[in-house]
């Protein structure tokens, strides 16, 4: 049943238009929680989007179901866009959910919808409808703040949970670490969430394994009544947790963002300040394109906090939700001027060989004179078709 409504929900949100929409990815959908009863509040957390977002539409949706198909037919509920509603005598009988879209520079999204008022209480694959309240009496806790995740967002640091807040009050916990991976950058396709194997700890270390994935924890709150529904961190980050930074401690490096922002792990005495690429945008021919061929190559500038011995570059590809690496590091030392800016240029040494069509960045890490490494910058390039 909840398939049939998924179907309907998609028909409604995307006709009429045949165009493909534009605007960030979703990297999560938008998540209801509450209790599928008149008179009881729901709540949403909002979607995820995988580049951020100037602007956010939202739209609550009954979706009344005809016991003839099994199927339902979506309607807007009018004036209601905030992230809670108040469940009226009109839903009983209707599935209940929203619908979020994302604006930036490319223009719109596509609709996300997300799952049904109470469907966390369910059977698998069985959707909630709405009753006529009032709701029996509220024993086991929930969540009235979802949990959520701090730490370095970097393989080899630790993450640590905080459980959310809970009502009535609860006096224990469980905790289930998870990995939301996969879904290409620009398909639309939201992120897939599995737990991790033994992760049920406050704290979970990053491992290898993490690499271009969002952890994510999920907790649930239990008292003399019972235990709660499973409650979901929100995804904070736009870009996965990044790789560890080479003769550095566990943590160290730039903080997996991918917008070029110092971290606080730093091992030398050196940072990159900030950097810039030009251009950032390559054609690519029939054999591929090339980064730094254009008309004198492509010109680096870096505003670091002192002279640094020598600056590492490395060229890495987009993979879905992974960096891949495109080469070795290569290690340029910086003119003799150079004091807190640096330029270099590159004319198709740092990437010889051609590059299919994609999304790239450049990443760069200064070395003091000691041989110790700065958090890494990064500052994106496409080559395009």
């Amino acid at each position: 049943m909840r398939r049939l409504v998924i179907l309907a929900v998609a028909a409604l949100l995307t006709a009429p238009s045949a165009v493909s929409a534009a605007g960030p990815a979703s990297l999560t959908r938008p998540a209801a929680a509450g209790r599928p009863f008149t008179g009881e509040t729901a709540t949403l957390t909002p979607a995820r989007w995988r580049t951020a977002a100037d602007a956010v539409e939202r739209r609550w949706i009954r979706c009344p179901v005809n016991p003839a198909t099994g199927g339902c037919r979506p309607q807007d509920i009018p004036g209601e866009a905030s992230l809670t509603y108040l469940l009226s005598a009109a839903d009983i009988g209707a599935s209940v959910y929203a619908a979020e879209r994302a604006h930036d520079a490319t223009g719109w999204s596509e609709w996300v919808a997300s799952n049904g008022v109470g469907d966390d209480e369910m059977p698998k694959g069985i959707t909630a409808k709405v009753a006529a309240g009032p709701a029996p009496p509220q024993l086991v806790p929930r969540w009235t703040a979802l949990p959520s995740i701090s730490g370095t967002w970097r393989v080899g640091a630790t993450l640590a949970a905080s459980p959310g807040a809970w009502t009535p009050a609860a006096d224990r916990y469980e905790y289930q670490w998870q990995r939301c991976q996969g879904g290409e950058e620009d398909s639309g396709e939201e992120c897939e969430v599995k737990d991790i194997a033994g992760a049920s700890a406050r704290t979970y270390v990053l491992a290898a394994g993490d690499e271009g994935t969002w952890p994510q924890v999920r907790v649930r709150a239990g008292n003399a009544s019972g235990w709660s529904p499973w409650a979901q961190s929100l995804l904070e980050r736009w870009d996965p947790v990044g790789e560890r930074t080479a003769g550095g401690p566990p943590g160290a490096g730039d903080d997996g963002t991918g917008t070029g922002t110092t971290g606080d792990g730093a091992t030398g005495t050196v940072a990159i300040r900030g950097m810039t690429l030009t251009p950032t945008r390559f054609r690519a021919a029939s054999s591929g394109g090339s980064f730094g061929v254009r008309r004198g190559g492509t010109l680096v500038t870096l505003r670091v906090s002192a002279r640094p011995a020598s600056l590492r570059f490395r060229i890495e590809r987009r993979s879905g939700t992974r960096w891949v690496a495109r080469g070795a590091w290569l290690r340029v030392k910086p003119a003799a001027s150079a004091t807190t800016t640096v330029r270099t240029r590159f004319s198709g040494r740092l990437a010889g060989r051609k590059l299919p069509a994609g999304s790239y960045r450049l990443r760069a890490v200064a070395v003091d004179r000691t041989g110790r490494l700065s958090p890494a910058r990064t500052a994106r390039f496409s080559i395009v078709r």
